[in-house]
């Protein structure tokens, strides 16, 4: 299992022809692949770690955890906010952003469901961010993974109940 503390030169060496494969393989405790501990992880890196697997192992964006969760579920579930890796995750696999997870939430849904807050800190720029009730710049980037997810499968939004 990848730690929370693990540098990322560990991965990468884990990753590097003297291991093969491990990059592809469950945890034999839990299930899931190594990327989705990276994901759930507060590692500093974490969005540099699951890159780096991601470009090592793309069909880890194919493969499901035990938990029925695509990668894409999983980085909109535990809000990783780099949109580049949000684009290639999707771009690997367009067909997850219309698969439930394992409660029938889909990525977009699952980029808006709220996040545990830091200690915000107020700058200026975030003070329209107050304005629309977001607390943090992490707020907005969440608004925006759900945009990007939206806008690659606008059809999911003929999933939502709205009456």
């Amino acid at each position: 299992m990848v730690q929370t503390d693990v540098p990322i030169e560990i991965v990468q060496h884990m990753a590097s022809a003297k291991f093969p494969g491990i990059i592809s393989r469950n945890d034999p405790m839990t299930g899931i692949l190594p990327i989705f501990h990276v994901a759930n992880s507060k590692a500093k890196d974490r969005e540099q770690i699951i890159a780096y697997m991601l470009k090592s192992y793309p069909l880890c964006a194919h493969i499901k955890c035990s938990q029925g969760d695509y990668l894409l579920h999983k980085i909109c579930k535990f809000g990783v906010v780099n949109h580049l890796l949000l684009k290639e995750v999707i771009a690997l696999n367009p067909a997850s952003l219309e698969q439930g997870d394992n409660y029938s939430l889909h990525p977009f849904l699952l980029a808006a469901l709220p996040r545990k807050k830091k200690k915000d800190k107020v700058h200026a720029f975030q003070k329209q961010f107050q304005e629309w009730g977001l607390t943090s710049n992490d707020d907005a980037k969440h608004l925006s993974s759900i945009y990007i997810c939206l806008r690659e499968a606008p059809q999911m939004l003929s999933h939502l109940d709205l009456g």
